[in-house]
C-alpha cells in the first residue's frame, strides 16, 4: 500500500484507529502515520480522537490534533483534552516498528494484487 501511496504521488498521510489506549503518529518515507486512540465513548477512558485541519490551496501544511478523553460520554463525565504532540521516533515504540513492517509488507501484498488486475 505505501508503494501505491508513493505511485500516486499526492498521499500526505494515513491514520487508523484504534490503540485503545494511547494514539502517536510519525513519518514513514515522507508519508505520516499514525494510531488514534479508540473511541469507545461508554467506557470511562482513556479514549480519543483526532481532529485534521486541511487547506485546500495548501495540503501539504495540514494539522492534526490529538484529543485524549476520561470519564464517560454514556455517564456524562467525558473530559476532553488536546494531547501534546508525541512524534513517533524509531526504536520508541516496539508495536509501531511492528506496525511500519507489518505495513510495508501488506502494502507490498496489495501492490501486487493490483499490479494483476491491471
Amino acid at each position: 500500500m505505501q508503494a501505491s501511496f508513493h505511485e500516486i504521488g499526492d498521499v500526505l498521510g494515513a491514520f487508523f484507529g484504534h490503540m485503545h489506549v494511547e494514539g502517536f503518529s510519525g513519518v514513514q518515507d515522507g508519508i505520516e502515520l499514525g494510531f488514534t486512540y479508540g473511541a469507545q465513548m461508554a467506557k470511562t477512558g482513556p479514549w480519543g480522537f483526532r481532529v485534521f485541519t486541511l487547506r485546500e490551496n495548501e495540503p501539504r501544511a495540514y494539522e492534526t490534533v490529538l484529543y485524549r478523553c476520561e470519564g464517560s460520554a454514556l455517564l456524562g463525565t467525558a473530559r476532553a483534552t488536546e494531547e501534546e504532540r508525541h512524534d513517533y521516533r524509531a526504536g520508541q515504540s516496539s508495536f509501531f516498528d511492528f506496525f511500519l513492517r507489518f505495513f510495508s509488507l501488506f502494502s507490498s501484498l496489495i501492490s501486487a494484487v493490483i499490479q494483476m488486475f491491471r
